[in-house]
């Protein structure tokens, strides 16, 4: 036997990619011999076909909406491969017409703004098209009717409008053959000024004033800000359970590598496991990339939308890809990189060109919600300590040894040499934000570098987003971003002098730690022991059981849904702020940009500050900058008092 493989491409006569165009090697009696391919999205396409050594003619056939095109080739005694076009005529197209003064709608070469357009898809398969996708310009105002669309353009200039033909029957892969069309349309000045309404007012004759935002002129660096939500989301405890629960439970093969696959340890090795997997979970979603499309942010926007962010962020990021606050200090501190070519040291560029999307600050506020302090007393029961108390609350804590958290916290234990202490950490948050720690395993602390300046800059950084946000909704006015740019580059650079030291390590290791004891927290046999209130609706599965155990210990009664709040979407705030290249940056529309796309991170965590401190952000008499561990310590303290 030998083999011949095609390859080609599938395009109409005016050399546009077809889609899920079906291929088809027939006989030599022109019966069709079952070896099939389909064209992907660039019409491009690959068959492999298997046939006797022997010369001779043989055919293949093209076919979408019902054309074809077959086309003769030579069969070779011997493998070869063979380039193959095909060219489909469908006939599409997209037609203007317009309405006259007289109300007559006829042919028209462009729109006029401010009247009424009609814009048609015309094709020689209209009785084989399924559906029309119209991707129209936000200038115009208008709904698609199947092939056509009636729109009326607020102003003047040259706009793409691009229709895409998807058939009727599918193909025998179960795809929809699909075409598309683009036309840039001249829209010309309109004699009589719009001055706004929509399209149903202005077709009845009346006219109803509609106010709009100021529009900004669009920055690349808004891609970072979706890479950053994305990634920060990747690493997410969501994401880290799924990614766990198919490894020890099995699940979709795209998830990771399969439990058959894991040779997955007993005893005091299998918390060692957890941590080698957690790493891994960690490492594989580190950089600056955009990923996934399970995630809200994706089904939102469409695919298209999620195709141009990430050209946007290769743009941003250049050749090779490097985020631009890199390339400033590189260029500006560190020169002698470049000539003495030490920047192309795998270590060193491991850190510039994939840095994880992970803040200490995610660590900070999960401490301070009692997240750490929840394991550490299962821990000491664990090992038959009594608390404090005269009656330990977890006197009737049992883990029998057949559940694998059993095993788990053994391990969790024995690795306490390995894991940061409470003390290291409080130094770190010290040194990275001046967020001190309170506790009898904190005191003394004597750090030799602290930002003192952090709380300041960022609550203020905060204020000035409020003053944005209720200027920006009021479209009589043009909302000033540039003290909110200047607030941002004070926030940058202070974070840009703590990172140092320990900087990487311990932002890796901490969330390390963390996201174990998130995982073992939310297990069934913890859930079990820990029983939190049912109606009580929790964003994670291991938030319950730190609730449970604060209610058992009487310790606050704030509960660690705005700690988790603060957690994830201080860190979101915080990453856009240190890995932006804020210094460099002049024109305060990348703020105003920055401050829209994060408005709803931004308002929830003033929220959940709020209802955590009793401190509220959005107040002008004077910007807070107490530490929050000040204000939790009065309110446990009141709450103590009024038992």
């Amino acid at each position: 036997m030998a083999h011949t493989i095609f390859r080609g491409r599938v395009t109409d006569e005016h050399n546009r990619p077809i889609h899920n165009a079906e291929i088809d090697y027939l006989n030599a009696d022109g019966s069709q011999s079952g070896h099939k391919a389909f064209s992907h999205q660039d019409g491009s396409f690959e068959l492999r076909v298997e046939h006797e050594e022997q010369g001779g003619a043989h055919q293949l056939r093209c076919t979408a909406f019902g054309v074809q095109d077959q086309q003769d080739c030579e069969r070779a005694d011997i493998q070869r491969t063979q380039q193959i076009h095909f060219r489909v005529p469908l006939g599409l197209e997209i037609v203007l017409s317009a309405y006259s003064d007289a109300g007559q709608i006829g042919p028209a070469e462009r729109a006029v703004a401010g009247k009424r357009t009609v814009i048609r898809a015309d094709s020689s398969v209209d009785n084989r098209i399924g559906s029309y996708d119209w991707l129209l310009p936000h200038q115009a105002q208008g709904a698609p009717f199947g092939r056509e669309v009636e729109l009326v353009f607020s102003q003047p200039g040259t706009f793409a409008i691009s229709a895409k033909i998807h058939d009727k029957q599918a193909n025998a892969a179960g795809g929809k053959a699909s075409l598309s069309s683009q036309r840039n349309l001249e829209v010309g000045p309109s004699d009589i000024q719009i001055v706004g309404g929509n399209v149903q007012s202005q077709m009845s004759g009346d006219l109803n004033v509609k106010l709009h935002r100021a529009t900004v002129e669009a920055t690349l660096d808004q891609a970072l800000w979706v890479a950053i939500k994305n990634r920060t989301h990747a690493v997410s405890f969501v994401e880290y359970k799924r990614f766990m629960d198919h490894v020890l439970y099995g699940g979709d093969d795209s998830e990771g590598p399969r439990p058959r696959e894991l040779d997955i340890p007993m005893g005091v090795e299998a918390y060692r496991a957890l941590k080698y997997l957690t790493e891994a979970f960690l490492l594989r979603q580190s950089g600056v990339f955009i990923g996934g499309n399970r995630w809200d942010q994706f089904a939102a926007h469409g695919s298209d939308w999620r195709e141009e962010m990430k050209k946007k962020l290769k743009e941003y990021l250049g050749e090779p890809p490097r985020l631009p606050y890199f390339r400033t200090v590189i260029e500006d501190a560190f020169p002698w990189l470049e000539r003495k070519g030490a920047i192309h040291d795998p270590v060193l560029l491991e850190h510039i060109d994939r840095p994880p999307m992970i803040e200490l600050i995610h660590t900070y506020w999960l401490e301070e919600g009692m997240l750490m302090q929840t394991i550490n007393a299962v821990a000491q029961r664990f090992q038959n300590v009594h608390s404090k108390a005269e009656r330990d609350p977890l006197a009737n804590f049992e883990l029998d040894p057949l559940r694998r958290i059993n095993n788990w916290l053994w391990g969790f234990i024995q690795d306490e040499p390995n894991r940061l202490t409470v003390r290291r950490r409080a130094f770190e948050y010290l040194h990275q934000y001046g967020l001190p720690l309170y506790g009898k395993a904190v005191q003394g602390l004597r750090p030799a570098d602290t930002r003192s300046k952090f709380i300041e800059a960022f609550h203020n950084l905060l204020h000035q987003t409020y003053i944005f946000y209720k200027q920006d909704d009021q479209t009589t006015i043009i909302a000033d971003a540039y003290p909110l740019l200047n607030a941002l580059k004070e926030v940058h650079l202070i974070l840009a002098q703590a990172a140092s030291n320990q900087f990487n390590d311990a932002r890796w290791a901490t969330r390390v730690e963390t996201l174990l004891v998130q995982f073992i927290l939310s297990q069934p046999a913890m859930r079990d022991f820990l029983q939190g209130r049912p109606l009580v609706p929790y964003q994670e599965p291991w938030m319950p059981q730190v609730d449970a155990m604060k209610t058992l210990q009487s310790w606050s009664d704030v509960t660690v849904t705005h700690f988790r709040n603060l957690a994830v979407y201080g860190e979101q705030i915080l990453l856009s702020i240190r890995f932006g290249n804020w210094v460099d940056i002049q024109n305060s529309d990348h703020a105003a940009h920055w401050a829209r796309e994060f408005r709803p991170a931004i308002q929830t965590y003033m929220s959940a500050y709020r209802a955590a401190t009793g401190v509220d952000l959005t107040t002008s008499d004077r910007v807070d900058a107490v530490p929050p561990a000040i204000h939790l310590q009065h309110r446990l303290s009141v709450q103590q008092r009024a038992r």
